[in-house]
């Protein structure tokens, strides 16, 4: 999980909001899957602090929605927040790379 900082005065909560859902693609369909990585480590959500930002996660989603596909992208209240381990840190930039086969970056990843 990667908790975002942001500068409201440079970019809106409801533009991450729409960058998030963009990258996310389909598998914002598909509970606890990112791609092809599964399980719970790969649940996908939007984790608000502040009403407003509840608001505007719930109304983007709600945007999005498709009848007859239910999104299973949870937006819940942000609560305590854990760093990932350092090995998971910057992950890309220590040589990770992501599964699409089409991609040629040196650092590619699904975003």
């Amino acid at each position: 999980m990667r908790q975002v900082r942001y500068d409201p005065q440079q970019v809106s909560f409801a533009r991450l909001c729409d960058l998030f859902w963009e990258r996310l693609g389909d598998s914002r369909y598909l509970p606890n899957q990112v791609g092809n990585d599964r399980g719970t480590q790969y649940r996908h959500g939007v984790y608000w602090h502040t009403p407003q930002q509840k608001e505007t996660a719930e109304a983007s989603m709600k945007a999005l929605q498709k009848e007859g596909a239910t999104i299973a992208t949870e937006i819940l209240g942000a609560e305590k927040f854990w760093d990932a381990e350092d090995y998971h840190m910057q992950y890309l930039q220590k040589g990770g790379q992501d599964a699409k086969k089409t991609a040629t970056e040196t650092i590619r990843c699904y975003g």
